[in-house]
């Protein structure tokens, strides 16, 4: 069943200086939908602010199984000012906001396949309505996002207002289900990973609202390599708690480097922004590329194909500059988007680098594109300038990986069976990268179909088996007195086949542990000297479950195992100055 349901168009202020509608329609495909809004993914539970449960926005079916529905009222009976008193529209925008960030994930030419949440079940909850408190975030414990609201200057800010918040938020709980390790890493690149993407996935999420897109290209002239309403997360949140001082949480468009020293390299927030600033940096690359292609058949042969222009539907009369400059930023953000979720799908498990995600980018891209390396040298110069490796080979893909491994192998028993996965890795463990004699995990392995995009309108449906092995290691530790002297460290190896050649079209495996060493130790010790890290029975409060603003941990044989070190990445960590 499809619906249209409103999404919220960045957040009331934005849109109101903007000049713009706040809300916009957005389709939602699934089998079945309840009063909440709730379907089988996603369950909206809405409190008011007694603490009640609310009885949820009524749902409205379609008149006939081949026209489309609505949730709360039909858009002409909505009037902007008054959406947002209106709790039947809220609920019913969060819903349509959160599957918005979803459906980017999922699309065919990105992950080509459903997402799996890192808890057990398939229900997401979302609570728009959590309690009060300037805060939002991703809880994997209890399945949920948790959106607050909180008052200041004479009025209340709602985090579930902003759809940067709300796709942030989902994006986390998407990156959880993709690469779960990142949500317990203690090396602070990990964590940075996390806040990055959820952050670049605001910004793809704002190429996608037409009216957005439309006026700040108009007003910008075109450009958007300057400080945007792209670029600018949270705008409306981070003026409420900061009393007008501040424009933003923080800016994508940035050059900072990870020499920089208004960069904390163990605050995964004030980390994130050099690799998100990296990302940002490209696609306002491309769109400058795109633009100058003055000749329609050049600007195909070269960057786009008929399927990827047809994609582009014009719903509206702009100015032709206007209308093309949008164009060009709707291909350059779908490039970067798979290039970003392509590559998180090949990330190596554990504790991850931004040195890693870049190999694992690059590596997805030239699986997809091995003629056309524009877009990687750019992302390997931006990691080069940021200093996030020393030299641009570093993470230069491999292009011919030797597949003798593979050869026998039939796929199918790889992909179902436990036991031939696990003679397939232990044999193999040299080709793989596996350290000898050290005990492994093997993640359930994966089939998926992604849709690749070529020159002169082709488009080619690959299958994929994704193969992911984990294990851990002890690595020495100095973060301070009352801690043990090793901790847990996690490594891991990834491996696509192409399901139908056998081609290997990534082996990427996650660095030595001994580069990230010293801020680990740093990390570790800023937790634990401001009380966050807590080890055993002191991480949990009278009704034994884990306390919500604390990072658990066990000590086992001299040995730190530490846990949930991603409860450190709500909304207003790393807070910016946007002024």
């Amino acid at each position: 069943m499809k619906i249209r349901i409103p999404v919220i168009i960045k957040d009331p202020e934005v849109a109101e200086y903007k000049d713009l509608p706040f809300w916009e329609e957005f389709t939602v495909e699934e089998d079945a939908f309840l009063d909440g809004p709730i379907s089988r993914r996603i369950a909206i539970l809405d409190f008011d602010e007694s603490g009640r449960l609310s009885s949820g926005t009524p749902f409205k079916p379609p008149i006939d199984a081949n026209s489309f529905g609505r949730y709360a009222y039909p858009s002409q009976d909505l009037h902007d000012q008054q959406s947002f008193s209106d709790w039947d529209f809220v609920r019913a925008a969060v819903f349509g906001g959160v599957y918005k960030a979803l459906s980017m994930f999922e699309e065919s030419d990105t992950l080509g396949r459903k997402v799996r949440w890192a808890f057990p079940g398939p229900q997401l909850l979302v609570i728009p309505r959590a309690g009060e408190w300037a805060n939002a975030f991703y809880e994997r414990d209890s399945r949920s996002l948790q959106l607050f609201y909180f008052s200041g200057n004479g009025k209340k800010t709602y985090t579930c207002h902003s759809q940067d918040i709300i796709g942030h938020e989902t994006a986390h709980a998407i990156i959880d289900g993709i690469a779960p390790d990142l949500y317990d890493s203690i090396t602070p690149e990990s964590l940075a990973i996390h806040e990055a993407l959820a952050d670049v996935t605001t910004v793809l999420l704002a190429f996608r609202s037409r009216k957005l897109v439309m006026r700040v290209l108009e007003l910008t002239n075109g450009n958007i390599d300057n400080s945007n309403a792209f670029t600018r997360v949270a705008e409306q949140f981070a003026s409420a708690i900061s009393q007008g001082r501040h424009d933003f949480l923080r800016n994508l468009k940035n050059d900072l480097s990870m020499m920089d020293t208004d960069v904390d390299r163990t605050e995964p927030h004030s980390l994130s922004r050099v690799l998100s600033g990296a990302l940002y940096s490209v696609v306002a690359k491309l769109h400058e590329e795109l633009k100058e292609e003055k000749d329609k058949k050049e600007l195909k042969s070269k960057f786009i194909t008929a399927s990827e222009e047809n994609r582009f539907q014009r719903d509206d009369t702009p100015s032709l500059p206007t209308y093309s400059w949008g164009k060009a930023l709707f291909l350059a953000s779908e490039r970067l988007k798979r290039m970003i979720m392509r590559g998180l799908d090949y990330l190596p498990p554990g504790d991850a680098t931004f040195a890693d995600f870049g190999r694992a980018m690059l590596a997805a891209d030239a699986a997809s594109h091995p003629e056309s390396s524009s877009q990687r040298d750019w992302m390997a110069e931006q990691f080069e300038k940021r200093k996030i490796i020393s030299s641009q080979k570093s993470i230069e893909p491999n292009l011919d990986i030797d597949s003798k491994p593979l050869a026998g192998l039939d796929l199918n028993d790889l992909l179902e069976s436990d036991w031939v996965a696990y003679q397939f890795v232990d044999k193999n463990r040299k080709w793989l990268g596996l350290p000898s004699r050290i005990p492994f995990e093997i993640r359930p392995r994966l089939r998926v179909k992604k849709r690749y995009y070529h020159r002169e309108g082709n488009v080619e449906d690959v299958e994929e088996l994704i193969m992911k092995i984990v294990w851990t290691e002890s690595e020495k530790m100095s973060s301070g007195p009352g801690l043990p002297s090793l901790r847990r460290l996690r490594r891991g190896v990834s491996l696509a086949i192409d399901f139908n050649t056998k081609r290997v079209r990534a082996l990427l495996c996650t660095r030595p542990p001994e580069e990230q060493a010293k801020s680990r130790d740093e990390f570790i010790r800023q937790l634990a000297q401001n009380d966050i890290l807590r080890i055993g029975d002191a991480a949990r409060g009278p009704d034994g479950n884990i306390l919500r603003a604390c990072v658990s941990a066990d000590v086992m044989e001299n040995v730190l195992r530490v846990k949930n070190t991603a409860r450190m990445l709500h909304i207003i960590g790393g807070y910016e100055n946007g002024r």
